[in-house]
C-alpha cells in the first residue's frame, strides 16, 4: 500500500515540476 501511495506521489510531483522548469529545466521553461 505504501509502495503505490509513495509512486502516485512521485508521478504527481515530476509532472507539476515538468510543467513548472520543462523538461530538464529547458526548452518550455519560460
Amino acid at each position: 500500500m505504501f509502495g503505490r501511495a509513495n509512486a502516485q506521489f512521485y508521478l504527481t510531483n515530476s509532472a507539476i515540476l515538468k510543467e513548472k522548469f520543462g523538461e530538464l529545466g529547458g526548452g518550455k521553461a519560460a
